[in-house]
This record gives C-alpha cells, sequence and structure tokens, in this order.
C-alpha cells in the first residue's frame, strides 16, 4: 500500500476537522518515544509523528518545509495551537544556518534530544538503581565521580572532536566515522593522541567561531555524546569498589565490608553486570530532569 503525501491544507482539515488535537511533527522513528515520554510527562495527549508519515522525505528539512507551508494555510491564531515541529539543533547555530522564523517550528538549543541527558542530575537521579546500597550514595559523592571520570573528558576529548568534526565536516572520516569514532575516543589513546596534537589549530578555530566548551552540547553530535557520557558513567561506576578499598578519596564513604577488609562484598559493587545499552536505555527514560523542561514549555503551549 503506497503512503499518503499530505499537502498543507490536507494536513490542516485533518487535523482541525477529524482529530481536533494537537499533533507534534519530528524528524524521524528515533525521535518519537522520546517526544511521547515528554508529553506523557506533562500530562497530555498529544500525538507525535514523524514528518515521513505525511512526506516522503525524513528529515530536518521535510519538517522545516511542511511547517513553512502550514505557517501560509493557517488564517486563525488558535489553530496554530493544534501545529507543532521540532528540529534538532545539529549545530546551527555555529553554521548560522537557521530556517526562516516560524512560530510552528521549535528548533532544539543542543544538538539533538540524546543532549539534553548530559549532565550531573542524570548521574544524580539514576546511581542509586545501579548500586546494591542507597545510604552511600552522597552529593559529594556525584560531584567527584561527574567532575573527575565524565566532564573532564567531556571537556577534552568529545570536544576536540567535536570541533573537528564542525570544522572538517565535509571531508573529516577520524571524528565522522560513525560510532567507531566514539569507540576509538573512549579506548584508541594514539586516536586521542592525534587530537591533542591539533589541540592549539582547533581552539583557534573555536576562538574565531566563538564557540566554548560551554557549547559541548551544541556541537557534538547527540548520540555520539550520549554514548560517551555513558562509557565514562559506567566506568566510573565500575571503579567505585576499588575507591572504596582504597580509602583514598575523601568524598568516597567507606563501606562496612570494606572496612573490615572483606572487598568481595564492597557494597559499591552493582547489583548485575550492566552494559553501556542499559544504562542508555535507563537514563533517557529520565523525564523529570530540569535540563528538560525548556522542550516541556514549548508543548505546552498547543491547545
Amino acid at each position: 500500500m503506497s503512503r499518503k503525501v499530505y499537502s498543507a491544507k490536507d494536513f490542516k482539515f485533518l487535523v482541525l476537522k477529524k482529530k481536533k488535537i494537537p499533533y507534534i511533527l519530528v524528524e524521524g522513528k528515533d525521535d518519537i518515544a522520546f517526544y511521547e515520554n515528554i508529553v506523557e510527562s506533562i500530562g497530555k495527549n498529544y500525538v507525535v509523528k514523524p514528518i515521513g508519515r505525511y512526506k516522503n522525505s525524513s528529515n530536518c528539512i521535510a519538517v522545516i518545509e511542511f511547517m513553512q507551508e502550514l505557517d501560509e494555510v493557517l488564517n486563525k491564531d488558535e489553530h496554530r495551537q493544534y501545529f507543532l515541529g521540532i528540529i534538532d539543533g545539529d549545530a546551527r547555530k555555529q553554521r548560522d544556518d537557521f530556517p526562516h522564523e516560524n512560530s510552528l517550528l521549535y528548533i532544539l538549543e543542543y544538538y539533538s534530544w540524546e543532549s539534553y541527558f548530559i549532565n550531573k542530575e542524570v548521574v544524580s537521579k539514576s546511581l542509586k538503581k545501579y548500586l546494591k546500597t542507597k545510604s552511600l550514595i552522597t552529593e559529594e559523592l556525584i560531584e567527584y565521580l561527574y567532575k573527575n571520570y565524565i566532564e573532564k573528558y567531556l571537556n577534552e576529548e568529545l570536544y576536540l572532536c567535536a570541533l573537528k568534526r564542525l570544522r572538517d565536516f565535509q571531508n573529516d572520516e577520524y571524528c565522522n566515522n560513525s560510532d567507531n569514532s566514539i569507540n576509538r575516543l573512549d579506548r584508541d589513546n594514539g586516536f586521542q593522541e592525534n587530537l591533542k596534537n591539533i589541540k592549539d589549530e582547533l581552539e583557534d578555530f573555536a576562538k574565531a567561531r566563538n564557540i566554548r566548551r560551554e557549547n559541548l552540547l551544541e556541537i557534538a553530535k547527540g548520540k555520539w555524546a550520549l554514548s560517551f557520557f555513558v562509557k565514562k558513567y559506567l566506568q566510573a561506576i565500575k571503579n567505585l569498589p576499588n575507591l572504596c578499598k582504597n580509602k583514598e578519596i575523601i568524598d568516597i564513604c567507606c563501606c562496612d565490608y570494606c572496612q573490615n577488609e572483606d572487598f568481595n562484598n564492597c557494597l559499591y559493587h552493582t547489583k548485575i553486570k550492566y552494559k553501556e545499552e542499559y544504562i542508555e536505555a535507563d537514563i533517557i527514560n529520565l523525564v523529570n530532569l530540569s535540563s528538560l523542561q525548556p522542550i516541556k514549555n514549548r508543548i505546552k503551549q498547543l491547545k
């Protein structure tokens, strides 16, 4: 069965006359579950659909063009509260690649929705799920883990890789090579060293574009950034028993077992042997994050 391609007028009729419920159009199938979770978290029942359901293509350009077409056929302000198109940030600010202003279109501040899960609050709200006890988890522990095992790698290796990808996007096979780039960034010392060798020129590029480390989530590809974050987070979790055993870190409370040198029963061990895929799937279901509030606020403006 062939898929029906909708004109803006067709879609307007579908939503306003038949469905009578706000529609949110997103770029592709990977975006649906995230935005459905957001909609549910604010107590709404809006419809979330990929743009490919109504057009022949599934990308940000299709969303932009369709929302422009809708903008031209909606003649009542109250009708606009039934339509919203959402696209990724995709480093548009740094590339000076913003579409024409359109009240029906919302552009994410960060590279993609995955980017909104890269923060200390995620660690704070998820760590207790993985350990055998909650009592040892303190704000000091979370701060220490995030600063020393996650943030420093985000602000160095990932930042440099994101800068190189932004600078050399069209012909860069080094930092633009599918998921392999992130795997090498995490484990390959030679890969990391090569990035550090061009650090000065990448920093000069960043300075010329007024890019700082604070802009990391805007320029780093969201899926890659989240994957790298999860890798470092899981490594930090796995290292907790060593920190407890060695009693070298003031911010790490030594558990009762390690105090008696029963290290095999350290309470910092995880409940099960977690994999990166589990951690990532778990944290992207955290919907009560302060980082997500701007997205929620825009969606709340619908009817």
